[in-house]
């Protein structure tokens, strides 16, 4: 694997980072068509994401942080917890009743919280990550599991848990505040 970057939350601590890694190039041959990954360190090492370096880069990590430092993707008022116990929701039952829609331009119906996702992880949906600002225009990152038999047959051998015996111990993996300084460096 090749670092290609690393991102720190904080510049005086060097703890926790995402670091944008290759598997195949190095930064001076990589293209934008080249698969890169995503990684979370801190406390705990945990792949986040995996595609096209444009998707990463250029169309989804750019974006949003731009978008995040002129505060436009301020919490709905519905979210009084964090974002991956409404996940798990929502992935349970898209219909449940204490979720909050909304409706894209093309008349899609979606779940509210969807529009702070940064990354699912690896397409294999075990891991979500979010940006967001809050009611105070600071800027919020968080990695938050996913229930793990939700889209997926439990391996030979593996022990499963229901899906409300595992909510009971959910909690999120990072919930970790970004100073606007450093989401613009």
């Amino acid at each position: 694997m090749t670092e290609l970057l690393r991102l720190y939350f904080d510049k005086n601590d060097k703890r926790q980072y995402l670091r944008l890694i290759s598997p195949y190039r190095t930064l001076d041959i990589l293209t934008f068509f080249d698969f890169i990954q995503v990684e979370y360190h801190g406390g705990l090492t945990q792949l986040i994401f995996e595609c096209e370096a444009k998707l990463v880069i250029s169309t989804i990590l750019i974006k949003y942080l731009q978008d995040v430092i002129n505060v436009k993707y301020t919490l709905d008022d519905s979210i009084k917890k964090d974002l991956g116990f409404y996940q798990n929701q929502y992935n349970k039952n898209p219909e449940r009743k204490n979720l909050k829609y909304g409706q894209d331009p093309d008349g899609e119906v979606y779940w509210i919280g969807r529009r702070y996702k940064l990354f699912d992880a690896a397409q294999k949906h075990d891991v979500f990550s979010w940006l967001y600002n809050d009611k105070d225009e600071k800027i919020w990152f968080e990695i938050s599991p996913n229930y793990p038999w939700i889209y997926s047959a439990p391996a030979k051998g593996e022990t499963v848990k229901t899906y409300t015996e595992w909510m009971k111990s959910y909690a999120p993996y990072v919930v970790r505040e970004i100073s606007k300084e450093t989401a613009k460096q």
